[in-house]
């Protein structure tokens, strides 16, 4: 419903009220005169409140008059929007506060990292630009998460929650439940630093502290890489899942990884399977591997290999 009828009756009724008290006017005002001036007052206040701050109403009748007027999209259009401006992460990056009257937050930060705010409660998410929205995501134990939130921005600096895509799935919220947020105009030094977590160097027991979101940095006492351990674990755990489904691939893979590490005897035992498994590969290292070997470190590696295969015959596919 168009608001602009509010404007005009608050405007005229504020105005007709002392005109006819004036063509009225007697010697000495009656408590009807009182009553016109109190009315004409408080209606010229409202329209004021209207014109400028329309939503100090909301507390009192539950509803913004003139919310039509002050929703950004249709002040001005979206950034990203058919012939507007692109969003950049310019445009992104800042302090955004409610306006809704609860005390939430989002800081959006240049690292695509997001703090929500919502009272005492604080939660970490992901951001980025998708088209003409931002798009949200959640992060869990370092993992995405759905829902992911659906975000517009505009160029007066309100940021609008318009939907969000739950398992692929895109739900569109209704216009009157959009959730706005204005940009804060701070100075470089008032922005608010990251949240800072702890990590316990697993090698000297040295307290690492980072800001929340980002990898953990080598520990500054031992210069043991946390991040670095932790990948090279599970490149090492692949191929061992691989290697035991048959694929020639993963087993040579752990055949050179068992040479890097100087271990022969198995590096020959995993090379001599997916040799059996076809690869050309692998037999080629098998022979370059053997050159450095004892003829008995190789036969044990081939005792090795063949009771392995009778214990597990997943190790080589079928023809």
């Amino acid at each position: 419903m168009p608001t602009w009828p509010l404007w005009i009756a608050a405007f005229f009724h504020s105005g007709a009220v002392p005109t006819y008290a004036m063509k009225e006017r007697p010697e000495e005002p009656t408590a009807q005169h009182h009553t016109l001036g109190t009315v004409s007052t408080f209606s010229f206040a409202v329209f004021i409140i209207m014109a400028f701050s329309p939503n100090t109403l909301k507390s009192v009748y539950g509803w913004v008059p003139l919310y039509q007027y002050n929703d950004p999209e249709l002040k001005t259009r979206s950034l990203g929007a058919k012939g507007g401006k692109s969003i950049t992460k310019k445009d992104v990056v800042g302090v955004y506060e409610s306006e809704s009257g609860f005390k939430a937050k989002y800081i959006f930060r240049e690292n695509e990292k997001v703090e929500h705010k919502l009272n005492d409660f604080s939660v970490t998410s992901r951001w980025k630009i998708v088209g003409n929205e931002v798009h949200l995501s959640h992060l869990i134990s370092g993992d995405l998460v759905y829902p992911v939130n659906v975000f517009r921005i505009y160029p007066n600096g309100v940021l609008s929650k318009i939907g969000e895509i739950d398992q692929g799935k895109r739900k569109e919220f209704p216009k009157e439940e959009h959730l706005t947020y204005k940009k804060l105009k701070l100075k470089p030094s008032e922005f608010p630093p990251p949240p800072v977590q702890e990590q316990d160097c697993l090698k000297c027991r040295n307290i690492i502290k980072f800001p929340e979101g980002d990898p953990c940095p080598p520990c500054p006492k031992c210069g043991f890489d946390l991040e670095a351990a932790a990948a090279k674990l599970q490149r090492s755990a692949l191929p061992f899942v691989m290697a035991r489904q048959g694929f020639a691939e993963a087993q040579l893979e752990l055949g050179q990884m068992y040479y890097e590490a100087t271990n022969l005897v198995t590096s020959y035992t995993w090379l001599s399977i997916a040799t059996l498994n076809g690869s050309a590969e692998a037999e080629k290292t098998k022979r370059a591997v053997a050159k450095k070997m004892t003829p008995e470190q190789i036969s044990k590696a081939e005792a090795q290999a063949k009771k392995m295969i009778e214990e597990d015959m997943r190790l080589i596919q079928k023809k």
